[in-house]
């Protein structure tokens, strides 16, 4: 919690993941009552009930961040929701698949939708830019993939104006 007084932070809640499932990244959804977190090495994605007035979180789902036919090493890297707060989106390195889910709108719960290639090697970052696509820095092949994303249907379709740029790993946009 933070204190406007003292300009100082307090935890509030603790969550205690599997063992070396690794927590990485988190998304909070724009109800700021439901949070999704990856894991790292569990490859897992997890939807967590947020209370805004005590800070406190509890997990209510986990589910994989890869198709269950993979059975080679794999790593979560980043989380994020769609600005319509329909669906969340993971991506995940060395299988180089990006993960969709659909946010079911009623319970904050997640149906997983498709998984889709990332075009690149390692995607180690993804977000959405303002201009509504899903942006992905692929690290180990140098280039920043933009997906337009289908709100509707959740379907991510490459663009064709892929950024070669040394080994991204943030993005950031700037407003004009």
């Amino acid at each position: 919690k933070y204190d406007q007084e003292t300009g100082s932070f307090a935890e509030a809640d603790r969550f205690l993941s599997r063992t070396w499932d690794e927590p990485r990244h988190a998304a909070v959804h724009p109800n700021n009552r439901w949070v999704y977190m990856c894991e790292e090495k569990g490859n897992k994605v997890l939807y967590f009930d947020f209370d805004q007035e005590t800070g406190k979180l509890k997990a209510l789902q986990e589910l994989s961040t890869v198709p269950e036919t993979v059975t080679g090493y794999s790593d979560a890297s980043e989380v994020s929701v769609d600005p319509t707060g329909q669906w969340v989106l993971v991506s995940n390195r060395y299988t180089d698949i990006l993960s969709v889910y659909r946010i079911d709108p009623l319970t904050g719960y997640l149906r997983v939708t498709g998984f889709y290639p990332c075009l690149g090697k390692t995607p180690r970052f993804c977000c959405f830019g303002p201009d509504g696509r899903y942006y992905v820095a692929n690290e180990d092949s140098d280039t920043i993939v933009p997906f337009a994303f289908d709100s509707v249907t959740g379907q991510l379709l490459p663009a064709l104006d892929i950024v070669h740029t040394g080994s991204p790993v943030c993005i950031t946009f700037r407003e004009n």
